[in-house]
């Protein structure tokens, strides 16, 4: 799909129905219908530039916000400050955060350009069926995936269904987040009914484009956040059991995090990125910006001059990697050690596994870890440097400045060719979270042994062993016992997905279990840290929702922020 960019120039100059800034610039002169939305090439560039306004900082910096949870961390005083718990209340992002702002706004320039394709699709017109059917499916997605994303992340938000061409028009306030729940299933069902089988995208330049079994993820999924666990069945069962599914896991864990494992076998939806397109953050630097924000410094010679390091696995993540014959390893604090850029942390490392050795506390364990997480002469070094061409590559614990780790995920070295950007899409859904969450869906449904084998699934690419090996070997009923397969099963989505698109987050949230994580990770004392001020780790759920953009509330006084905001 990266050259659907192409043509992508006449959809964005057109800016058509407040689709290029939706909410806050208004258009002077409006393209009319009668002289667009005419042929085939009118329909396939309007639904490329709305694919286009999906890209950009907020998918950029998206998979950034599971620092909120413990599994990764921020100095108090070091970072971008956004996320860290040392204010009292994680995550209280400021309304002022530009990536709250953009976020909204993206989302909300996608739905204006789907609205204008859906009001305007079905008048005559000389473009093909084929063409029209397979716009309007893809503008049904792109609304329903918009509301999506700001349901999950704000709550309730202004419903806009139809094109917005004045300014009290969008003066709206907040819709009952019932009606647009509703509103997603709809569009998400049309979406289904509308678009094609990626099958009959792959070897073709359209690859990439939202499918049928994007839009099926997606309702279930949405199923699956609505606690509808009969729905969310009907729609997994069509994706999974199907007899030639659409979707497989692709077979090397890392392969889909580089360049050439784009839009693969396993990818259900991808935001695409185009080396020839520049960002809109700074035209000088083209493609995608997420490498830059979390690359080490440029000591590790990974990338040109080094990344900012913002989300810095912690201890307590690594922790929840078994040994790859499925013993618990466990961390415990003991020092810290002056260094530069950042301090070495030190810790007692143990586990029941035989063959463990604790000073080489990440040899023989889930191979996921060594792909998620840079760790001190990871093995992963080698490999990244087959894979770029580069030399004298290195990772040391003291590249992190929260850590002794960075994020290993997206990191494809000088592939971008300049700066620090990189070509890489960003992966919004794949295979594998799609059989977590059927594995999720049956373990609510009482199918302990269909959410087994659906796990086991997922861990068998990385030859881990089975759910049931591993309570034998930790001598409890994991398999058979309700409760317990969902602590497992949370902790198989932490490790299979682990900072990619926020997923540990959101999942945290809408589980309900994110305050009771921060409160037991943060006390005082916690690997070193200062001791916290009085007014510090008051942890609520407001941080459960993010606040609604401050501009927004400027230009549209009908809005009422968040609680805690």
């Amino acid at each position: 799909m990266k050259k659907i960019y192409t043509i992508l120039g006449l959809a964005v100059t057109l800016s058509f129905t407040s689709c290029e800034d939706f909410l806050t610039t208004y258009p002077q002169n409006q393209l009319t219908t009668e002289t667009f939305f005419q042929t085939d090439i009118d329909f396939e560039a309007t639904a490329n530039g709305m694919y286009a306004v999906m890209t950009g900082y907020p998918s950029e910096f998206f998979p950034m916000i599971d620092v909120i949870t413990p599994f990764a961390g921020e100095t108090p005083t070091k970072r971008c400050g956004v996320f860290n718990p040392y204010n009292g209340q994680v995550p209280m992002v400021s309304p002022s955060l530009d990536f709250t702002r953009q976020c909204w706004q993206n989302m909300y320039k996608g739905i204006a350009c789907a609205n204008d394709i859906l009001a305007n699709a079905d008048k005559k017109n000389s473009a093909s069926k084929s063409i029209i059917d397979r716009t309007k499916g893809e503008a049904h997605f792109i609304r329903g995936y918009a509301y999506f994303t700001l349901v999950t992340l704000f709550g309730e938000v202004p419903l806009f269904t139809e094109p917005q061409v004045t300014y009290d028009q969008v003066l709206k306030p907040r819709t009952a987040r019932e009606e647009i729940i509703k509103q997603i299933i709809y569009d998400l069902g049309e979406a289904k009914k509308l678009l094609p089988s990626v099958k009959t995208y792959r070897g073709t330049d359209n690859l990439g484009r939202a499918s049928k079994g994007a839009a099926q993820a997606f309702l279930a999924k949405l199923y699956v956040y609505e606690k509808r666990w009969e729905d969310a069945k009907k729609e997994f069962v069509e994706l999974v059991d199907a007899k030639e599914p659409d979707y497989d896991l692709t077979p090397n864990y890392y392969d889909q995090f580089w360049p050439d494992g784009e839009n693969g076998i396993e990818s259900i939806y991808e935001i695409q990125y185009d080396p020839s397109r520049p960002t809109a953050v700074n035209k000088n630097f083209p493609m995608n910006r997420f490498m830059d924000f979390i690359n080490p410094p440029a000591e590790a010679k990974m990338n040109f001059t080094g990344g900012f390091g913002y989300m810095e696995p912690t201890e307590y993540y690594c922790d929840l990697f078994e040994t790859i014959k499925g013993y618990k390893v466990t961390s415990t604090y003991v020092s810290r050690t002056a260094a530069t850029p950042g301090p070495i942390f030190n810790y007692d490392y143990a586990s029941a596994d035989p063959d463990f050795e604790s000073d080489k506390p990440y040899d023989i364990r889930d191979p996921r870890l060594k792909y998620t997480v840079w760790y001190e002469d990871s093995p992963t070094i080698k490999e990244f440097e087959k894979r770029t061409g580069q030399s004298n590559v290195s990772f040391k614990s003291r590249y992190s400045l929260s850590s002794n780790h960075c994020v290993v995920k997206y990191i494809v070295g000088q592939l971008g060719g300049k700066k620090n950007y990189s070509p890489m899409n960003m992966i919004v859904m794949r295979y594998a979270d799609v059989l977590l969450l059927y594995a999720e869906t049956c373990i609510q449904n009482n199918d302990l042994p269909k959410a087994v084998s659906l796990i086991n699934r997922v861990r068998a690419r990385v030859d881990m062993p089975t759910v049931e090996k591993v309570g034998t070997i930790q001598g409890i009923d994991i398999a058979g016992n309700k409760e317990r397969l969902m602590k497992y099963l949370q902790q198989e989505r932490f490790r299979e997905l682990g900072f990619e698109w926020g997923h540990m987050m959101l999942d945290m949230a809408r589980w309900d279990i994110l305050i009771d994580e921060l409160k037991s990770y943060w006390v005082q004392g916690r690997d070193g840290w200062p001791e916290f001020k009085e007014n510090s780790l008051k942890f609520t759920k407001d941080c459960y929702l993010f606040p609604i953009p401050e501009g927004e509330m400027t230009s549209n006084p009908l809005l009422k922020q968040n609680p805690g905001y």
